[in-house]
């Protein structure tokens, strides 16, 4: 496999709406991503991922790596790409929050307890979930309310896998997320409280 690196920003913070805005450009060839805290009751994105494309028996795949011991992670997917997570992104053992960013919405999960994951139920789940998203958003005539009946059946099923996931629809996800946040000093406990 050969990696080709993409230029990303290196000046540290990202705003929620830049992020969102590289997420539906068209013409942005890398996922993008880091590292996310809590700071003064809102959530900051730090630009810490490196993104780049990897050449697959599949053709050109495009990804993010972060640096190690990256616990809280966000990235976003290409407006061209899928705009919900992927096996990869919902794989990652981690009890902490993950943050994917896409041109329809926000999607948040943890792993309640990584070590009790059932990582190849999860995998298979999570397989169906993309075969059923593609099939729900085929064409230029696809239905919102299709995909949304997707996105809750997963959201329904990964709790019995060990995950919780959330999903905001297209709206600055910090507002929802300060309003959950603000006067909690665990960020697990804001973790559980989101959802």
């Amino acid at each position: 496999m050969m990696r080709v690196p993409q230029r990303t920003p290196s000046d540290g913070t990202v705003s929620w709406n830049n992020a969102k805005q590289k997420a539906k450009r068209d013409n942005v060839n890398c996922e993008w991503g880091g590292k996310w805290d809590i700071r003064n009751g809102k959530i900051v994105l730090f630009n810490t991922g490196t993104g780049c494309s990897e050449l697959t028996e599949n053709g050109l795949k495009h990804l993010i790596t972060f640096p190690k011991g990256t616990r809280r992670r966000w990235h976003t997917h290409r407006a061209r790409d899928m705009w919900w997570p992927s096996v990869e992104d919902i794989s990652y053992k981690s009890k902490h929050a993950q943050l994917l960013i896409t041109r329809h919405g926000t999607w948040v999960w943890h792993h309640v307890n990584p070590d009790t994951t059932n990582k190849e139920q999860l995998k298979n789940r999570t397989l169906q979930m993309i075969k059923d998203m593609e099939t729900a958003t085929k064409g230029s005539a696809w239905q919102w309310g299709n995909a949304m009946f997707v996105i809750r059946d997963y959201i329904k099923d990964v709790v019995n896998h060990g995950v919780k996931v959330k999903f905001f629809e297209d709206l600055p996800p910090e507002y929802e997320f300060v309003r959950v946040f603000k006067n909690n000093k665990n960020v697990n406990a804001y973790v559980s409280k989101l959802i």
